[in-house]
């Protein structure tokens, strides 16, 4: 959901045309995730369902969202690949 909503908020205009960006983003929202997909080498199982995350997009303003943020991305990468395993093997 990051990289999504970090892709979505880097493709709207900071002054004029927001509604129709917005709009234009939301109808290709298909392709736009198999461009992350590629972007960012994730699976098709890793993206949540187009029509649902479609219909939360509808109620959010993505203007507003924040800036992804190459070190949040490093630090979330960190997390999934050393430290939730760490905690499960000490669970198992």
């Amino acid at each position: 959901h990051v990289c999504i909503l970090g892709y979505l908020r880097s493709k709207m205009p900071y002054w004029y045309g927001k509604e129709s960006a917005q709009i234009h983003l939301i109808n290709n929202l298909k392709e736009i995730f198999i461009e992350i997909g590629r972007n960012y080498q994730l699976a098709d199982g890793d993206f949540p369902k187009v029509d649902e995350f479609r219909a939360s997009l509808l109620l959010t303003d993505l203007s507003t969202l924040p800036k992804l943020d190459r070190k949040t991305l490093n630090i979330l990468q960190d997390i999934l690949t050393n430290e939730i395993p760490k905690i499960i093997s000490q669970v198992a």
